[in-house]
């Protein structure tokens, strides 16, 4: 379970069609904590796949949204396929940050990555019997 404490000084909120700033506001580490409270009662009740699925899917949800409501002049294919590259790569890198700031430094990989540990941290334990289909 996760706790977000670190906190820069928040900015003033964004005017209508104003990016987002550098620096979050306030507003956006309180938001983060509920949603990490929320995967945490998710995951007491049930278990961390399910927290992880659930904000995932919304995640994901919420991106098409935003997508919708931001590109719409300009949709078409290629745009969606470059947004969830954009989206994905931007995933990438914060949880690579996260598993930094909670494990520290990756260990230097072994010989050859072990494709069935990473595929078991996704889909589950790793054995066959515990997943739900």
């Amino acid at each position: 379970m996760s706790d977000e404490t670190s906190q820069p000084q928040p900015e003033s909120p964004p005017q209508d069609g104003a990016r987002v700033p550098q620096v979050p506001s306030q507003e956006f580490f309180l938001r983060v904590n509920d949603f990490i409270q929320m995967a945490n009662r998710i995951e007491k009740r049930y278990d961390s796949h399910h927290a992880q699925l659930a904000m995932l899917h919304g995640f994901a949800r919420y991106s098409a949204h935003h997508y919708q409501v931001t590109s719409a002049a300009n949709d078409h294919a290629d745009n969606r396929e470059a947004f969830a590259d954009y989206i994905g790569g931007a995933v990438k890198q914060l949880v690579l940050g996260h598993l930094e700031d909670i494990a520290g430094p990756a260990p230097a990989p072994a010989a050859a990555p072990d494709s069935e540990a990473a595929s078991a941290a996704v889909a589950g334990d790793g054995n066959p019997a515990n997943d739900a289909g």
